[in-house]
């Protein structure tokens, strides 16, 4: 499939249903995904996306990844679990 892009004229595109069946998912069901600022093209994350969670991204224009921890679904900004150590007042969380 990507090879047949690779002599395409710029702009050429795949029918969405074929590019959907070429992806790679591990044994696990996922394939990984970065996520990036669009303006700075910041790396954000890395995270793994099932074939429901890319149909719910494409179907709801909202990304949802897959929780290997959880074996769920989940939506970022989603509610987490809440880590009962205290965090030293010195470490500063970032929040993208």
């Amino acid at each position: 499939m990507l090879t047949r892009l690779e002599g395409a004229p710029i702009g050429a595109s795949l029918p969405l249903s074929e590019v959907l069946a070429n992806l790679p998912f591990d044994q696990q069901g996922l394939v990984a995904a970065i996520a990036q600022q669009f303006d700075t093209r910041e790396v954000l994350m890395l995270a793994w996306m099932s074939r429901a969670a890319i149909d719910e991204t494409l179907a709801t224009g909202f990304a949802c990844y897959w929780s290997r921890s959880r074996q769920t679904l989940w939506r970022k900004g989603e509610s987490v679990e809440v880590i009962s150590a205290p965090i030293h007042p010195l470490i500063h969380q970032s929040r993208k």
